[in-house]
């Protein structure tokens, strides 16, 4: 059975923190210091379902993720 993914609760009030620093609809801007603060709650790297969820939590594509995580 798979673990699911999800910020714990403190870890999801700072990424909350981060992404109302920008503008209704321009969350995407939080993409790289949310990757940065999933990375280091994830195990130190970022698996696909790690991304997925990301994508999930700023409302953006997978592929959207991808590319700059790559």
């Amino acid at each position: 059975m798979s673990e699911t993914i999800a910020f714990k609760p403190e870890t999801l009030e700072q990424v909350n923190k981060i992404i109302a620093r920008y503008p209704e609809g321009r969350q995407k801007s939080a993409l790289i210091p949310v990757l940065h603060i999933a990375q280091k709650e994830f195990g130190g790297w970022l698996d696909v379902p790690v991304m997925d969820y990301v994508a999930q939590v700023l409302s953006i594509t997978p592929i959207e993720v991808y590319e700059v995580a790559t």
